[in-house]
């Protein structure tokens, strides 16, 4: 053989270099060599021998994904009904609770007015008018708040899907 066609095996290649210069290629090499594969299904290759071992694996892996997902929008669906239809029913209640609240305010003023003498109908009038303050001012404010609700909700709902994939991507790796 000449000198041009002239094979170096491996373990003379850095025979004579420095220690630190060896330690340079191997971590280079082990860099190069790394593979990842990030996902819900393991990475193709893996389904091959997935399905070189058992016939038929690789898809039914593939068809507990689906319903999996399927099944995790579905909950995602019902936990949306279910917080909307929460909050419809404690705004409905809030309003008649507020409703009724300034009904006794009006009624305890006019009873105030009408019945009473003297200090007694101007503290009845007085509470009934605070009654109805309170009330009417705890509405409005509900009503004012009440988009800054719904952001929470969906807020919660978000950071709840992000701790899901976020698991998800444990499992995987």
């Amino acid at each position: 053989m000449s000198d041009d066609n002239q094979v170096i095996l491996p373990d003379k290649i850095l025979e004579n270099e420095p220690p630190e210069k060896i330690l340079e290629v191997a971590q280079a090499v082990a860099i190069a060599m790394v593979e990842s594969f990030s996902g819900p299904l393991p990475s193709p290759e893996m389904l091959k021998q997935y399905e070189e071992v058992l016939p038929g694996l690789a898809e039914r892996l593939v068809v507990i994904h689906e319903k999996d997902r399927e099944h995790d929008r579905e909950m995602d669906s019902k936990q949306l009904e279910a917080a909307i239809n929460y909050a419809s029913k404690g705004q409905n209640r809030g309003y008649y609770l507020a409703l009724i609240g300034i009904i006794a305010g009006l009624v305890a003023i006019v009873l105030g007015l009408t019945l009473g003498e003297g200090n007694v109908a101007i503290i009845t009038a007085c509470s009934g008018g605070l009654i109805s303050s309170v009330s009417l001012v705890a509405m409005v404010s509900k009503l004012i708040d009440g988009p800054n609700s719904r952001k929470q909700a969906l807020n919660k709902k978000n950071q709840t899907s992000i701790i899901k994939k976020h698991e998800q991507e444990k499992i995987v790796e």
